[in-house]
């Protein structure tokens, strides 16, 4: 590349040092004079005029998540973008993605489809949204950079045929790509489907890294193993929207936006759930009183032998339980759970139901909450909880058809080696404030959890139809 040739005004922009090449170009530090400042400059083959018109769509795109373009030049052989450049310390990778806490990772995937909803906006498609095309700044903020192999949409009176494409990199390409047939905004879903995959399980579930031919059957053929189970039995959560993402067949993924409203769902959840747990631990938090001196030591053991030896006797105290608690499992298909326009709402109850068994359990003086990782396998939850060092486990399932949801929560007790208590509500999905009440009133009152704390109500009929 002879950089006289470039159409770039020397003058003004010194170019600083080369830092790599994209998808369909490279890219360099550069200078800018006249407004003191660094920039990035990517150059690009200039192949049709559709190159120059894609570079000026991705301009238009309102969103501090996607690189700002400060300017397109362009001859009749490279098309040259000077961009904002991105001083990032946090460079995301598989394994970066993998070690975010679950409030990093919805805060991350929340800002890359508001970047993808910003470029659809523009009539524009990424496919080839992987880690490495992913940036991080400073301020914990993500710029979707290298549209190199992005493509137009169609509009709704012009059938494209131009997207029908096998760009992009093996490590996000998706079915309808390989097969060359015609690529739209679920293609991009499926990327995004990638990258919560690889959070949740720490790998990536179609690529062979030393085989390109297995690694195309996967993607055209194969469901990963973790997935298996989600469409008979799983927490409603990132794993069911995963597999949803991650269809072979585009119409079946979810829509942009239906994501983007689950991931702000789940988000909103978890910070209520933070905020739950840090108020438990300010409510219990107990400052070290400073240590009586040995003289007033002295003088209160002889009062109190004085009083009676009988007073030394300690009052009996009742056990504390170690409680584990499952999250809320699905009883029905989640096929017809996730295709319909209701996921956000059962999504929600879901974690409500999950809130107030923490709440109620955290209250409780008999009972301690036991730590727990993420239960994705429901059969082995009755199994041997010995091995858990816990002496009871709360579980609960979710049913919903529609408007309705039964709800059924269920003790199972270490010493009796099986559920000891059940309680089962039907709710109506139209009145979400209730839930937690319901709920409540089902662990206080059939349950017996926390009956000293949590004052008796009416509880809520169940639902007749």
């Amino acid at each position: 590349m002879n950089i006289k040739q470039l159409p770039l005004d020397h003058t003004r922009y010194d170019l600083i040092e080369f830092l790599g090449k994209g998808g369909e170009g490279s890219v360099f530090k550069a200078y800018d004079k006249h407004l003191r400042r660094n920039v990035a400059i990517k150059i690009i083959q200039f192949d049709t005029s559709a190159t120059l018109l894609e570079a000026q769509a991705i301009a238009k795109c309102d969103s501090p998540h996607v690189i700002k373009i400060f300017d397109v030049l362009h001859n009749d052989r490279y098309v040259v973008i000077i961009m904002e450049l991105i001083d990032t310390s946090q460079p995301v990778t598989t394994q970066s993605i993998s070690m975010m806490t679950r409030t990093e990772f919805l805060h991350f995937i929340l800002q890359v489809l508001e970047a993808l909803q910003a470029i659809h906006k523009q009539g524009l498609l990424h496919l080839d949204l992987k880690p490495s095309n992913l940036l991080i700044t400073p301020e914990n903020q993500v710029k979707v950079v290298d549209f190199g192999v992005s493509e137009k949409l169609c509009t709704e009176h012009i059938k494209y045929k131009r997207a029908q494409t096998t760009k992009g990199s093996w490590e996000c390409l998706t079915p309808e790509q390989i097969l060359g047939q015609p690529v739209e905004e679920s293609t991009d879903i499926f990327a995004v489907g990638l990258l919560i995959y690889v959070y949740l399980f720490k790998c990536h579930p179609f690529l062979v890294h030393d085989s390109l031919e297995e690694t195309r059957k996967n993607i055209l053929y194969a469901t990963p193993p973790m997935l298996h189970s989600v469409s008979k039995l799983t927490t409603c959560d990132l794993t069911c929207l995963a597999r949803y993402m991650l269809s072979k067949k585009s119409k079946s993924r979810p829509s942009l936006q239906s994501a983007r409203n689950t991931i702000k769902t789940l988000l909103n959840i978890q910070l209520r759930r933070e905020a739950l747990i840090a108020t438990q631990q300010i409510a219990t938090y107990k400052p070290k009183c400073k240590r009586p001196s040995l003289k007033i030591m002295g003088g209160l053991l002889v009062s109190i032998m004085t009083i009676g030896f009988c007073m030394l006797i300690p009052e009996k105290q009742p056990p504390i339980y170690s409680t584990l608690i499952i999250p809320p499992v699905q009883i029905n298909s989640t096929d017809n759970l996730l295709q319909g326009p209701k996921l956000s709402t059962y999504l929600l109850i879901s974690d409500i139901i999950l809130d107030e068994i923490t709440k109620v359990v955290l209250l409780d003086p008999k009972r301690k909450l036991a730590a727990k990782k993420e239960w994705r396998e429901v059969s082995t939850l009755n199994t041997k909880p010995t091995k858990l060092d816990i002496d009871e486990i709360i579980i609960s399932e979710l049913n919903c058809d529609g408007r309705l949801c039964n709800i059924s929560l269920s003790i199972y007790l270490q010493e009796e080696q099986g559920i000891t208590k059940t309680s089962t509500k039907t709710i109506s999905t139209d009145d979400i404030y209730s839930i937690g009440r319901t709920v409540e009133y089902m662990l206080t009152h059939d349950l017996k959890l926390n009956t000293e704390n949590i004052k008796e109500y009416m509880p809520q009929k169940d639902i007749t139809i």
